[in-house]
């Protein structure tokens, strides 16, 4: 009989539960499976709107970027890209690049509205990805930018663009 009172004693205390504040009632377990849900939600909800913002000021900076390469500015488009983008490839190399682009493709009209967004975070930070398809005069050009966000700008870290003659 003793040991069937120990029992019922260990797991349901000896005090009274209207000696004990209403939070104590509860295990911690049980608290930290009330609260994760919410935690995650609060994570995911974060998460969300920093990837808006980053993706919306990624657009913007395409827009830049085509205004630039539209008007011959290559310097400055290497001058504002990440310190990755420069250590890819060399100024002149970039250069080249463009102008080829911009040589062969002649007057593009491109959508407003990229083909496919991808944006994911890690350690280093936010990048988006965006993919856009030109219509030029000479043909259709696929474009893909990556860009990493920091806190209220994005710095272009790889452009690629693919024609049919365009070099590889």
């Amino acid at each position: 009989m003793c040991a069937i009172v120990l029992v019922v004693e260990t797991l349901f205390g000896t005090e009274p539960d209207s000696a004990r504040p209403w939070w104590r009632r509860y295990s911690p377990r049980f608290w930290l499976l009330v609260v994760s849900p919410f935690l995650l939600l609060a994570v995911c909800t974060s998460f969300s709107l920093k990837a808006r913002h980053a993706t919306a000021t990624a657009e913007r900076a395409v827009a830049d970027f085509r205004q630039r390469l539209a008007a011959g500015s290559y310097d400055e488009i290497y001058d504002n890209a990440a310190l990755a983008f420069k250590w890819q490839t060399s100024r002149q190399a970039m250069i080249r690049y463009l102008k080829t682009i911009h040589d062969q493709m002649g007057a593009c009209r491109t959508s407003p509205e990229p083909r496919r967004i991808f944006t994911f975070a890690s350690t280093s930070g936010m990048k988006v990805q965006l993919e856009y398809r030109s219509n030029c005069s000479d043909g259709f050009l696929d474009e893909g930018f990556t860009y990493v966000a920091n806190r209220d700008d994005v710095l272009l870290e790889r452009y690629r663009a693919r024609a049919p003659f365009l070099p590889r």
